[in-house]
C-alpha cells in the first residue's frame, strides 16, 4: 500500500464499523505507526446519525461487526472436489477428505456430504440429465474411492 496521509470517506461507509475502520486504517499505514488521518463527510441528517453511532461504538468502545464463516457449504465444496479431480491423476476420497478438514470451514465435514458431493459431480444421483445436456463432471470408482477428471466430452 503506498504512503496516504489522510483518507477522505464521502457518505457512509457500507453500513460497517470493520469497513470504516479497514477503510481509514489505510492512512498512516506503517509499521509502529497509530492510524490518524481519517475523515468522514456525510451528506445528510440519516448519515451524520449512523457515522456517529459508528464512530463512537468502533472507536471509543471497540466494537467491531461480527464475523460470520459459513461452513459446510455444499456449492463451494463441490467447486473444490471439481478442481481437485481436474488436477491430474487419482483422488483417493479419504485423502481428499484429509485435505478438505484442513479448512476451518469444513473441520467438522461428514463423509456422507463428501460422497453426496462426489456422486452429484459423478452424475450418480440425476439419471436422465444427459438427455436435458447435463453431464457428469468426474469419474467415480466406487471400488477403489478414486475420483478424476473425466475425459473427453462437453461439459455440461
Amino acid at each position: 500500500m503506498p504512503h496516504v496521509d489522510l483518507v477522505l470517506q464521502v457518505g457512509s461507509p457500507p453500513k460497517s464499523v470493520a469497513a470504516l475502520l479497514q477503510r481509514v486504517g489505510r492512512a498512516g499505514h506503517r509499521l509502529g505507526e497509530v492510524v490518524k488521518g481519517g475523515r468522514i463527510v456525510v451528506l445528510d441528517r440519516d448519515e451524520l446519525v449512523e457515522c456517529a453511532v459508528m464512530l463512537r461504538e468502533g472507536g471509543q468502545n471497540g466494537f467491531v461487526d461480527r464475523i460470520h464463516i459459513p461452513e459446510n457449504c455444499l456449492d463451494v465444496l463441490t467447486q473444490h472436489v471439481f478442481g481437485m479431480a481436474l488436477d491430474g491423476g487419482e483422488a483417493q476420497i479419504d485423502g481428499m477428505l484429509e485435505i478438505i478438514r484442513r479448512s476451518y470451514c469444513y473441520r467438522d465435514l461428514e463423509e456422507e456430504d463428501l460422497m453426496s458431493v462426489v456422486r452429484y459431480l459423478a452424475g450418480g444421483e440425476y439419471a436422465g440429465l444427459e438427455e436435458r445436456r447435463i453431464y457428469a463432471k468426474i469419474w467415480h470408482d466406487e471400488e477403489t474411492g478414486t475420483v478424476r477428471k473425466r475425459g473427453g466430452g462437453t461439459p455440461g
